[in-house]
């Protein structure tokens, strides 16, 4: 009597969706869904046997009522929360398992390690920018605020696509910065090359200082900056074309990629 009062009171866990597999941690159900993948219909084996009517025998009506309280029974929160979609290509040599998991805040929260306000802050600002995308999950066909959970996943090809276009606008705009820069010094800019190559033709040293010289230090200054700005964005160019010739190869091959699966 008090071992079957105990088997009442014994926590549920974490249980998987497809098969009778029960664990106690969510990272051991993770692991469990990413390591065994199963197929749509073959997880409840009892619902396979009434359909095929291969029903054993000797099933005693009370294991028929176990079963039915143990399906109709509510799915909990966390198994909810972790949907997991699989997508399995299989060939002779390895098998490639490729499952975009879709998280929760607090999830998210015990990962990256920062506070539960941070963590909303950025997960709205990476929202509103359109580099996360949120499923809505409601336990009551209400959808009821209070009784909703939103799921936080990431769409690998849309963000590659939105950088690849914010990369553009960014290149755009350091050539026309560097141009304008360029046109509006350009009397400072052409004074300076004048005087430096009439002093080079100079063979007096105390000549080419008096030619120098004719820059005043402010003047000499303001040349300094706008040069510092010139170089600052040739390299912000540099940068800019390696991460779109990055981002250009990932789509390239990920297109490929499509078409040889399909």
């Amino acid at each position: 009597m008090k071992r079957h009062c105990l088997g009442h009171f014994t926590p549920v866990g974490f249980p998987c969706s497809f098969c009778k597999a029960t664990f106690r941690r969510k990272d051991n159900l993770r692991t469990h869904m990413l390591r065994h993948v199963h197929r749509n219909g073959k997880g409840n084996e009892s619902e396979n046997r009434r359909s095929n009517g291969s029903l054993d025998s000797g099933t005693s009506s009370k294991d028929m009522e176990c079963e039915k309280e143990e399906s109709t029974k509510q799915k909990p929160v966390s198994e909810t929360v972790t949907t997991v979609e699989s997508v399995v290509h299989r060939s002779p040599e390895n098998e490639k398992i490729n499952v975009p998991i879709k998280h929760e805040i607090e999830e998210i929260e015990d990962f990256v390690m920062i506070s539960a306000k941070e963590a909303k802050d950025l997960l709205y600002t990476l929202f509103s920018e359109n580099f996360i995308t949120t499923t809505e999950i409601s336990k009551t066909p209400d959808h009821a605020p209070s009784r909703t959970f939103f799921l936080f996943t990431v769409n690998i090809q849309h963000v590659a696509s939105m950088v690849l276009n914010r990369c553009y606008k960014a290149l755009y705009n350091a050539m026309v910065k560097k141009e304008t820069e360029v046109n509006e010094h350009r009397r400072l800019l052409d004074k300076q090359e004048r005087m430096e190559a009439i002093a080079a033709s100079v063979e007096d040293a105390s000549q080419r200082d008096e030619i120098l010289n004719t820059i005043t230090p402010s003047e000499q200054e303001q040349i300094i900056k706008v040069r510092r700005t010139i170089q600052m964005l040739d390299h912000s160019e540099l940068q800019i074309c390696e991460g779109i010739f990055i981002l250009e190869m990932y789509l390239m091959y990920f297109k490929q990629r499509q078409k040889d699966k399909s």
